[in-house]
């Protein structure tokens, strides 16, 4: 065993008890993985695997090297020249067949096929290099064109790596609550919608008026959610990424965005109800704060949303905004041009608005424009639910797709989410 194989099995090992450490944190805990942990754990998988298939394909090249080597100091001690045209035992020559079935014309005949193979592949590449052809997008995954086979099936050269877009931060279901629906139709609680006022005063034979309660529900009804991939047979054994775990990951990652959308935008018609969307049934427009301009953000603004939340749920809430917002408010100054704003500058430094950690999500709104919403402040563990009937899962459809020469891969979830306690959040809306 080389060096670099057992420099790699190391490493393999290392990326199995990472993921193990995540899988036991999530059942140590009696929950699912999160999304951030999701990925982390089928990242490290992937390289787990990634890895396998190197250090068999490395430990079977080593194999054949030195079986073939051995072949040549053998058949050198015999005096036999490779092509097999002298030194035959007897002083013949081989006939046409001997050389066909000698190994050594077999292994230099296949170095020659393999080197054709690898000019050819290079040539090719190199052509879609220069012609600039636009890459779609990735959908149905075959070997036959490249754009579809997402460019995974190239020369040898290349390295088993994805060049991807940075993929956006899902936080949401970090920090809200979560259920799990398993034997019923929907999530139901109560919501005292009126409560008793605070005890009174009152002499030794007086007694206070008597007063209702008045009780709602709220009701989480878990809505499907699914993606279907096709991947070609022949794609599956040439390509240089595995990709049923690419797309695996994808699909898990696109289901953590459409989700964490929903939360933040939802209509809560077939969809959760988001923050964003106001609604008597979750964020009314009584928790908004006019941002003091139309088209920008105020520091008066932020101070107003912080002073919108009772003590209890500002000490739990976090800012969420957008990117674009974000900038608007580090570059607000006081009167002597001194910035308001000092993000955290050390790493292990949460960047913080008035005393609250800040969310950056690229779905919260960023469209400055009057009466529109631009950010929030929200406590998500007292205010938001979530609730899953179908954790994420994915079904391998192997036969459906058979005429088709393709796997199927089916990702499932079912999920909704609402706003259950609206005093949680404060809305800013940019001024009419």
């Amino acid at each position: 065993m080389s060096q670099e194989s057992i420099k790699l099995r190391e490493e393999r090992a290392a990326l199995v008890a990472r993921a193990r450490e995540i899988n036991d944190k999530a059942l140590a805990e009696s929950r699912d993985l999160t999304a951030e942990e999701r990925t982390n754990y089928d990242s490290a998988m992937e390289k787990v695997n990634k890895l396998g298939e190197t250090i068999k394909d490395m430990e079977t090249r080593e194999k054949q090297l030195a079986e073939a080597e051995a072949e040549l100091e053998a058949r050198e001690s015999r005096s036999i020249a490779p092509d097999g045209t002298a030194g035959a035992p007897g002083g013949a020559k081989p006939t046409g067949d001997e050389k066909r079935d000698d190994p050594m014309v077999k292994l230099y005949s296949g170095i020659e096929q393999r080197q054709s193979q690898v000019d050819n592949e290079m040539r090719a590449f190199n052509n879609f290099i220069k012609s600039g052809v636009q890459e779609d997008e990735l959908r149905t995954l075959q070997a036959g064109i490249d754009t579809l086979g997402g460019y995974l099936v190239t020369p040898q050269q290349f390295i088993a790596e994805l060049i991807k877009d940075l993929d956006n931060m899902v936080f949401v279901r970090q920090y809200a609550r979560t259920f799990t629906v398993t034997n019923a139709e929907s999530l139901g609680a109560p919501a005292l919608d009126t409560d008793l006022g605070d005890a009174e005063w009152t002499s030794e034979l007086d007694t206070a008026d008597a007063e209702d309660m008045e009780f709602n529900k709220r009701e989480l009804r878990p809505y499907p959610l699914s993606k279907l991939v096709l991947i070609s047979f022949k794609l599956l054994r040439a390509a240089a990424l595995n990709p049923e775990t690419l797309a695996r990951q994808r699909m898990s990652y696109k289901f953590g965005v459409a989700m964490e959308k929903g939360y933040l935008t939802g209509s809560g018609a077939g969809q959760p109800l988001g923050i964003f969307t106001a609604s008597d049934d979750g964020v009314s427009t009584a928790r908004d704060v006019d941002s003091g301009d139309n088209t920008s953000i105020t520091a008066d603004a932020l101070r107003e949303m912080k002073y919108a939340l009772k003590g209890p749920h500002y000490q739990k809430a976090r800012w969420l905004f957008h990117r674009d917002a974000l900038s608007v408010i580090s570059r607000l100054k006081a009167e002597d041009e001194q910035y308001l704003w000092s993000p955290g500058l050390r790493m292990d430094n949460e960047d913080m608005i008035l005393g609250r950690p800040v969310d950056m999500s690229e779905y919260a709104p960023n469209t400055f424009t009057q009466n529109l919403y631009i950010g929030a402040l929200c406590n998500w563990a007292d205010g938001y639910w979530i609730a899953d009937s179908l954790q994420f899962q994915v079904q391998r459809l192997v036969e459906l797709y058979a005429r088709q020469n393709s796997l199927g891969l089916l990702g499932r979830a079912e999920s909704d989410g609402m706003p259950v306690l609206e005093e949680a959040f404060v809305r800013m809306k940019l001024s009419a």
